[in-house]
C-alpha cells in the first residue's frame, strides 16, 4: 500500500504480474484494482490470462472488472498473454509447502515416503487443473536427457508404466529440479477473444 502510495504521488504506475492466474484469478484482479482505487495510482496488470481447464473464461470475467474499475475512476490498464501455453518447471505442480526451505529440502520432500502419498495427490489435482497430462510437454532438462524434450507427461507415464504423478517426481529427483515443462493451459478460444 505504501509503495503505490510513493508510486501515485511521483505520476508513475504500477505494474504487476498477477499472484495468481488459476483459481484465484479474479480475486489477484481485485486486489490489485482495489490498491488502484485506495491510492489512485495507475494500475497496470501484465500478462492477463486464465490457466487450468476450470478458469476457462476467466480471463474474460477479468477484463470485464478491468473496464468496469476504469468506469469508477480507476486507472487501469491491461496487458494479454497472447498464447495458449506457457514454459515453467515442473515444479509447479507440486506446492509451496513442499519446495519451502530450498532445493534439498525440496528433494528431500519428494523422497520421503511419508509425504508421498500427499505430493502424490497434489501433482494429480494440479496435472488435472491443466487438461490432463496431454497437455504438460517437457521442454527442458538440466541433463543430457535431451530424449525427454518434447514428450509429453501422459506419453511417459505410458513408457514408464506409471502414473503421470510419479512421473513428475521421478523426473524432479532425476534433474534436481531442473526439468521444464510447456503447459498448454489456456483456451485458445478465449485467447483469441482477448486479442480481438
Amino acid at each position: 500500500l505504501a509503495l503505490a502510495q510513493t508510486i501515485a504521488s511521483c505520476g508513475g504506475v504500477c505494474a504487476f504480474h498477477l499472484r495468481n492466474e488459476d483459481n484465484e484469478l479474479l480475486e489477484s484482479i481485485d486486489e490489485v484494482l482495489g490498491l488502484g482505487k485506495v491510492t489512485g495510482a495507475p494500475i497496470h496488470i501484465c500478462h492477463l490470462k486464465a490457466d487450468g481447464k476450470p478458469n476457462w473464461g476467466k480471463a474474460i470475467e477479468g477484463l470485464e472488472k478491468i473496464r468496469q474499475s476504469r468506469t469508477e475512476g480507476v486507472r487501469a490498464t491491461v496487458d494479454q498473454y497472447p498464447y495458449d501455453a506457457f514454459s515453467t518447471q515442473l515444479s509447479l505442480l507440486i506446492g509451496g509447502w513442499a519446495q519451502s526451505g530450498g532445493r534439498e529440502a525440496f528433494l528431500a520432500r519428494l523422497s520421503d515416503p511419508n509425504l508421498q502419498e500427499r505430493i502424490e495427490n497434489e501433482v494429480k489435482q494440479n496435472i488435472d487443473l491443466r487438461g490432463g497430462p496431454g497437455r504438460i510437454q517437457i521442454s527442458q532438462t538440466n541433463s543430457a536427457r535431451r530424449d525427454l524434450c518434447g514428450k509429453t507427461i501422459e506419453k511417459l507415464a505410458a513408457e514408464m508404466d506409471i502414473t503421470a504423478a510419479k512421473v513428475v517426481i521421478q523426473l524432479i529427483l532425476e534433474e534436481r529440479g531442473g526439468i521444464w515443462g510447456t503447459f498448454f493451459g489456456m483456451d485458445r478460444i478465449e485467447v483469441d477473444y482477448l486479442l480481438s
